[in-house]
């Protein structure tokens, strides 16, 4: 059982990460369009 509360809780940190990870990407291209106007 605490296998797969581990294996659950690494999945989530990985979705949680990846989607940080793209957020971060993402406004880092919008700041990136605006000040190069």
């Amino acid at each position: 059982m605490p296998r797969l509360v581990r294996t659950c809780a690494l999945g989530r940190g990985i979705q949680y990460s990846a989607a940080f990870v793209l957020i971060t990407k993402v406004t880092a291209y919008w700041i990136a369009r605006f000040r190069g106007r």
